[in-house]
């Protein structure tokens, strides 16, 4: 009886003592693998989804989504543009509305429209996918009128700008305007200060300002090799409504990393700016700006 109580004493310690190693030896490989699933998750960049109805060039539904990530934490700001242009719930100035967390390996969150309050929101999951890919869902709908897709996978957007100074950022907004270093020149007819905005294709971009009298405005020009203009489009200006009305308006515009073009119309009142609409373009590969059909 000695005997084989010995032999099982023996049996549990030798038992205990291997699942021991075992735990040691396992250790550093599951440390490193969540290593890799934790860099893996970080998501911050800018993605894009686009839909394009057949035989088109423009899309019925582009939805983009910046996205700044802190450890496990996220905040960023979408710009979901649909109906053809028609409906724009963006905002041009850097405005995070969708924030969340880390949870059970996916991020989940809270969002809301640029159509309504801050205060009503909806909920959203984000999943990563791989490295370039993520899939974004709605969970819960937010009250008011919103244009972010329920679901869709978005890519990791890679910028069609050709430009070794990385001092040129996007987007770029009205709010951005007094950080570039523009250059006095009078060479387009009634601006006098211009700067080299990063070359799309073909096409060489320059913004032009007037600033000769209160209210300065802005107008990109695309030119050709033979730095010769190819075509125009006014960005940022201010105008009044007389004499249909003594409303003021104000255009302000955002251009985005792939020459996106979104310009939108505000009226003025009490020193803020109620926005009415938006309209978008692009930079065709002829150098062309072409307005989203609606």
């Amino acid at each position: 009886m000695k005997k084989l109580l010995a032999v099982i004493l023996i049996t549990l310690l030798s038992c205990t003592e291997n699942t021991k190693a075992s735990k040691i030896q396992t250790t550093p490989a599951e440390e490193k693998l969540e290593t890799q699933v934790h860099e893996n998750k970080n998501i911050s960049g800018n993605w894009i989804f686009t839909e394009k109805s057949q035989n088109s060039d423009i899309p019925t539904l582009q939805f983009t989504v910046t996205i700044k990530q802190d450890g496990e934490e996220i905040s960023g700001q979408y710009c979901a543009i649909a109906n053809n242009g028609a409906k724009i719930d963006c905002e041009n100035e850097t405005r995070y509305n969708l924030k969340g967390k880390l949870i059970n390996g996916k991020f989940t969150g809270t969002f809301y429209s640029f159509f309504g309050s801050s205060k009503d929101q909806g909920k959203f999951e984000i999943s990563v996918i791989d490295n370039s890919t993520i899939s974004w869902k709605v969970l819960v709908s937010p009250k008011a009128e919103f244009y972010a897709p329920e679901l869709c996978k978005l890519k990791r957007e890679k910028s069609a700008v050709s430009s070794a100074d990385t001092k040129k950022k996007f987007p770029l907004s009205y709010t951005g305007l007094d950080n570039l270093n523009w250059e006095e020149s009078n060479r387009y007819a009634n601006y006098n200060y211009t700067y080299n905005l990063p070359d799309y294709k073909n096409s060489s971009v320059i913004l032009a300002k007037n600033d000769l009298n209160d209210d300065p405005f802005y107008t990109l020009f695309t030119l050709d090799k033979n730095t010769r203009i190819i075509d125009s489009l006014k960005i940022c200006y201010t105008e009044d409504g007389y004499p249909e009305n003594d409303k003021r308006y104000f255009f302000d515009f955002v251009i985005n990393s792939d020459y996106t073009i979104i310009i939108s119309k505000s009226e003025r009142k009490d020193y803020n700016n109620i926005k009415i609409w938006g309209s978008k373009y692009k930079i065709s590969d002829k150098g062309i700006f072409v307005k989203y059909a609606k």
